[in-house]
């Protein structure tokens, strides 16, 4: 099998090191893989991962003819504008196997618009677009807009899935998130006296410092014990907002270190009592960070909600989504209370993790996927034709040939054929 990954593929993109993962892998096994990169000049000129397999540059933009040379096209989609915007290119010109990363599209198509490409006005045509933008949920039309244009949509959390399967015309799949162990060392938790409480990637409001600190404010026990630390670039307006919030909730102030090298944020890991992974809203599909926490075998908090929710209960510390501090409290305290028992579950949760979220176990159910993506894309690929052909006659969506048009293709092709 001839296969094309598309994705950005420099070092400060998580979805480039997942793709790098997967693709050795589908190598070992025999799979003739190149990377089609699909930033924009400023990402692509980012240092590149070190890899073995055929790398072709953004600037390639390759034709329709290329790209049938491959038997199936994989792309990566993801909500930043600047490491993805490529992908629409391809997503237009052949059905492809779209990897949703994440579960809210709003900011690529707002990005992609400001490039001068009118996506917004497609998104209104698409369905799902009466749902309310409430910056919580996933949204139906921007979704919609990539799994409609796909032969077939992986998703790595079940909290969209539901909206992929009812706009893509092939099969869809929930896959866990692939990514790998980048360092972790051997946990050295800290004094006695203290419990280290540790944030970390990108310090916003998403991940719910001010939850945490007001679960620390409530319980005299953490606010005597509590080291609260943030690990990860963080912008000075909210370094002084928590400092500020600190002051006023009588806890000490927290230990903001900013961005940090992989080597000094393994470190700040291992000699934490507890992670919180905590996240409202969720926007991404499968998460990088918490599968670094699971690696790095500390006790881990984090929200009863799409991958997340994924992790067997008898290993993290699950609470309820949102922003209630009252149930985080009660977590934060049972954890401190008993922390032989904690230590003891955080180490059975590593074995899970290397297995769950290994190279391995994601091939083993990608590749089902792909087989079942070749045989409906040219169902997939005469619908685009034919619908193309539609609009250059200005026959809407809403016309009655439409319908009959989709009833003949499902006939002359047969029912499209789901994963067993």
């Amino acid at each position: 099998m001839r296969l094309a990954w598309a994705t950005p593929f420099n070092v400060k993109s998580a979805i480039a090191i997942y793709s790098r993962e997967v693709c050795h892998e589908l190598s070992r096994r025999g799979i003739n893989v190149e990377i089609l990169r699909i930033e924009e000049p400023e990402g692509e000129a980012i240092d590149a991962l070190a890899t073995s397999l055929t790398v072709h540059s953004a600037s390639l933009q390759p034709s329709a003819e290329f790209l049938q040379d491959y038997d199936a096209i994989v792309v990566n989609v993801g909500d930043y504008t600047q490491f993805h915007l490529g992908a629409l290119r391809l997503i237009s010109m052949v059905p492809v196997i779209s990897i949703i990363h994440d579960s809210n599209l709003q900011n690529f198509v707002h990005g992609a618009v400001e490039r001068g490409l009118y996506l917004d006005e497609l998104v209104k045509r698409l369905p799902g677009n009466d749902g309310i933008a409430d910056g919580i949920n996933p949204q139906p039309a921007e979704l919609a807009l990539f799994a409609t244009m796909s032969c077939a949509c992986v998703a790595h959390g079940p909290h969209y899935v539901d909206l992929l399967r009812m706009a893509c015309p092939g099969p869809v799949a929930v896959l866990p998130l692939c990514y790998p162990d980048l360092g972790a060392v051997t946990p050295k938790p800290g004094k006695e006296g203290s419990f280290v409480i540790t944030t970390f990637g990108m310090i916003n409001s998403n991940k719910q410092p001010e939850r945490v600190m007001r679960a620390i404010a409530s319980s005299p026990t953490l606010k005597d014990k509590a080291v609260y630390r943030l690990a990860g670039a963080i912008e000075d307006g909210k370094r002084m907002y928590y400092e500020a919030l600190a002051k006023e909730l009588g806890i000490r102030p927290p230990e903001i270190y900013g961005r940090v090298s992989d080597e000094k944020l393994f470190e700040l890991l291992s000699a934490s009592d507890v992670l919180c992974c905590l996240r409202y809203p969720v926007s991404e599909g499968g998460s990088a960070s918490l599968i670094t926490a699971l690696y790095s075998a500390r006790p881990i908090v984090v929200p009863n909600f799409g991958s997340y929710a994924d992790v067997p209960d008898d290993l993290v510390w699950k609470v309820s989504y949102g922003e209630n501090e009252q149930d985080l409290t009660a977590v934060l305290l049972d954890i401190e209370g008993d922390r032989a028992a904690a230590e003891h579950r955080s180490h059975l949760m590593k074995s899970w993790a290397q297995t769950t979220y290994s190279a391995q176990n994601y091939v083993d159910k990608l590749l089902p996927l792909v087989d079942l993506a070749i045989e409906a894309t040219p169902k997939v690929d005469a619908g685009r034709k034919i619908g193309r052909l539609l609009a250059a006659l200005d026959i809407g969506p809403s016309d009655p040939v439409v319908e009959r048009t989709e009833y003949h293709i499902k006939h002359l092709f047969g029912p499209s054929r789901g994963l067993q």
